[in-house]
């Protein structure tokens, strides 16, 4: 009997898992395909390609400060809600999230400064209260995850999919793009507010802050080189080639962005579970890579199949210049699927400034590669730069969640 009773809890586990790893991956579907296939190239050939330049340079803005603020105490809460709860200590979290508030303000306002000249203080101002939403929303919705609650996030990313079609259809008539956004996440950020208590939590100082502040100033600093890595093609490309290359280039991954439709949703499914187990077999890890890896192998098929003739449908301004680049970002794309799997065995085994050293490693890479094949090939050689630097991040992953997971499991 009690070995019937293990197969049935280890069968619900597996269940309970996959449907989780599902639900997430619909819920991140759904506002990524609006993104890449209906909002995007509706703005792309309204603004043209200098302009849209800019448009992609200011949503890359936005996103690299909502992932160092918003998703770092994210990640940080999901890591010590256990040890909060089990020391009863209740504070901290709010205090920190006025805090990067005013960060993420800050560094959007000075971006818009440096990179939109064009930028009126208006828009600015809007801008700013749109990527303000975004994170606290980004920060709110960790509830959901630490319940395993992954409902919630579905219908959430149901309500944000939903603003931004109604946002798109508001910026048809007018010729401002922010309102797209800005309806989109106001209606997200509503629903988490009104659905979650993380925000009524009291402004107080626990014991446990220096804790806090040694993880989640770790965790910000590997996410600020992620997302300078990630957002470098248009962060740094577009004062160095302009707005049409950015764009040209940028476009070429819209299939291989795709690919954070599974990388992410198992990611973030995967994290939520590990942290509650003290060790994981090592027949599960390699479980993980080689479904990840094939898994991988056969996107990267079907994407470079469907890119040109997506490309051509979608961005026919500029598709030809674009499909040159589609084998090689997509291979990127494929690599840092595998990594973003791997990595949450990191996070949660290995010390946390492992994180910071992945990511230096690859900023590094990325920028020495990146930038001296720009200079001797042109954007192609940059592309095969960013190649390179991914391929390396992927064994260093590899080898330091191996290594890990070997020695917890001697141990044990």
């Amino acid at each position: 009997m009690e070995f019937l009773k293990k197969i049935n809890n280890k069968k619900t586990k597996i269940k309970n898992v996959s449907q989780d790893i599902l639900l997430n991956v619909v819920a991140n579907m759904i506002p990524v395909i609006i993104l890449q296939f209906l909002i995007q190239p509706i703005v792309a050939n309204k603004l043209g390609a200098e302009r849209n330049g800019l448009f992609i340079t200011i949503i890359a803005l936005l996103r690299f400060t909502v992932v160092i603020t918003g998703s770092s105490l994210n990640n940080t809460r999901l890591l010590l809600d256990k040890m909060y709860k089990n020391n009863n200590f209740v504070g901290d979290f709010n205090l920190y999230l006025l805090v990067l508030s005013v960060v993420n303000i800050f560094i959007v306002a000075v971006g818009l400064i440096l990179y939109g000249k064009s930028i009126s203080a208006i828009e600015i101002f809007i801008i700013c209260i749109l990527s303000l939403l975004w994170m606290i929303k980004d920060y709110l919705i960790v509830e959901y995850r630490i319940i395993l609650n992954y409902k919630k996030i579905l219908i959430n990313n149901l309500l944000l999919s939903l603003g931004l079609v109604l946002g798109l259809l508001v910026f048809i008539y007018l010729p401002y793009w922010h309102v797209i956004f800005i309806v989109g996440y106001l209606i997200s950020f509503l629903h988490v507010f009104w659905t979650t208590k993380l925000i009524k939590e009291p402004f107080v100082k626990t014991s446990m802050f220096a804790i806090l502040n040694k993880t989640i100033l770790v965790i910000i600093f590997a996410n600020f080189l992620a997302m300078l890595s990630a957002n470098f093609d248009r962060l740094v490309l577009y004062p160095l080639v302009g707005g049409t290359l950015v764009s040209i280039y940028y476009s070429a991954s819209a299939m291989g962005k795709m690919m954070t439709l599974l990388s992410s949703p198992l990611s973030s499914v995967f994290l939520s579970y590990v942290v509650k187990y003290e060790l994981l077999p090592m027949k599960w890890f390699n479980y993980i890579v080689g479904i990840s890896i094939f898994l991988g192998i056969i996107l990267y098929i079907i994407f470079i199949l469907v890119s040109p003739i997506l490309l051509n449908v979608l961005y026919p301004k500029w598709s030809n210049e674009s499909i040159r680049y589609v084998p090689i970002v997509t291979a990127i794309a494929i690599f840092e699927l595998v990594v973003t799997v791997i990595n949450p065995i990191v996070m949660r085994f290995c010390k946390i400034n492992y994180q910071i050293k992945i990511q230096l490693l690859f900023l590094l890479s990325y920028m020495v590669l990146g930038l001296s094949l720009l200079k001797v090939f042109g954007m192609i050689g940059f592309a095969y730069g960013v190649l390179i630097a991914t391929f390396i991040k992927v064994l260093y992953v590899y080898f330091n969640a191996r290594s890990v997971l070997l020695k917890i499991n001697n141990r044990g």
